[in-house]
């Protein structure tokens, strides 16, 4: 444990969690389980298995079902994230590890790649 107190925001003068990395072993995980029971593919929908293989944290408003949120595990593929209007644009800017799957349908992804 360190001497001092750490803040409670990642900041770049410290080692703290690699994020990035902690993604890469979840998916590697989650591929790895998903060849084992011998599933071409993994569909998932409740919020906890999403935010496991894309790292969404869909946004809580009341009366809002949050299963407007998936995602899809195939082999040898990054997750593909389905997600619901409002999450789109906040996915697309915020989230960069999160592949756009065409340039010409999703207008913003050509946006943000420049």
């Amino acid at each position: 444990m360190d001497r001092f107190a750490r803040g409670q925001f990642q900041v770049a003068y410290e080692a703290r969690v690699d994020v990035g990395a902690l993604r890469q072993k979840r998916i590697a995980n989650a591929q790895r389980r998903r060849g084992e029971a011998q599933l071409d593919a993994l569909l998932v929908w409740k919020d906890e298995n999403v935010r496991y293989l894309t790292d969404l944290r869909p946004q809580l408003i009341a009366g809002k079902t949050t299963a407007l949120n998936g995602a899809l595990l195939i082999t040898d593929q990054p997750p593909i994230l389905f997600c619901s209007g409002g999450e789109r644009d906040r996915a697309e800017r915020t989230m960069p590890w999160i592949t756009c799957p065409s340039k010409t349908r999703f207008d913003a992804c050509a946006d943000r790649d420049g």
